[in-house]
């Protein structure tokens, strides 16, 4: 067998826009059971219309929506809109799903990884001429600090966060290409519910957090990730380094990776920048 044949094959954008139509469907189905069909209706016209005058601009059409969007009752408009916002965010987070699945399919066929990977970002340092020496200097004085903030713009609530990451990983199972229709539906099933579940969610909280709470959103990310994430990141810069630069590695000879990465909070008050 060849070693083509031996490839994961990576999806498609063709496969993308198949798994955002389904989303679509179910969260259309989930706005007709929970908002009604007259908002459905118009949930299905504005976005149809809006398609049609980013093709082409019609003033006609443009006044159409406008005067549809104005005729709406309040209860009405808010379902509207939370109904866009919940779309924008679920294919937001089909795209990741998708991008993060070819990515893991080039790792695991050992292709060229994608530009600004770490591996393709040490490939142009060695093409440029930088000794393996000199780029271990360039790490020693590497400071990346991500810094966590409660600002008003990053107000979505933990149990949303948690809503899409969950139907992150059950777009990575209908990914899957030995899944059984039987599968497809269970997972399909458990997409409705996960839809379900944010719809009757309120996207931001109606009352001021607190410190503690702020504190435990903040928190959110140690534990759904980054836990996970930063050794991973340490050994996948070693891997590459040792991956470009193995001609300049002696035998026995170990790569060392400065402990570069801090992290930040803004989080409780605005005064001070509080490293963690």
């Amino acid at each position: 067998m060849t070693e083509h044949q031996n490839d994961i094959t990576p999806l498609t954008d063709q496969e993308l826009r198949n798994h955002v139509r389904l989303i679509g469907k179910i969260l259309g189905d989930v706005i007709q059971s929970h908002a009604g069909s007259d908002v459905y209706e118009a949930v299905e016209s504005l976005r149809q219309g809006y398609i049609s005058l980013r093709r082409e601009d019609e003033p006609e059409l443009r006044q159409t929506l406008l005067d549809l969007i104005s005729e709406l009752d309040d209860a009405a408009l808010t379902d509207v809109i939370r109904s866009f916002n919940l779309y924008f965010g679920l294919v937001n987070t089909l795209e990741e799903s998708y991008l993060h699945h070819n990515r893991q399919i080039q790792l695991r066929n050992n292709k060229p990884l994608w530009e600004g990977s770490l591996t393709d970002t040490f490939a142009q340092f060695k093409q440029q001429g930088m000794t393996l020496s000199e780029v271990q200097a360039v790490l020693e004085k590497v400071n990346y600090i991500p810094v966590f903030t409660a600002h008003p713009t990053e107000s979505k609530r933990r149990t949303v966060m948690e809503g899409l990451r969950r139907i992150f990983l059950l777009d990575e199972q209908l990914a899957q290409a030995d899944l059984t229709e039987s599968d497809k539906r269970k997972v399909e099933l458990q997409l409705k519910t996960q839809i379900q579940v944010l719809w009757s969610t309120d996207e931001v909280r109606a009352v001021k957090p607190t410190v503690r709470d702020e504190v435990k959103n903040g928190l959110f990310y140690f534990n759904m990730s980054l836990f996970d994430a930063v050794p991973k990141t340490y050994k996948n810069m070693r891997a590459a380094l040792e991956r470009v630069y193995a001609n300049e590695l002696k035998q026995g000879q170990t790569i060392t990776i400065p402990n570069f990465m801090k992290f930040g909070s803004w989080i409780g008050g605005d005064l001070s920048l509080i490293h963690i």
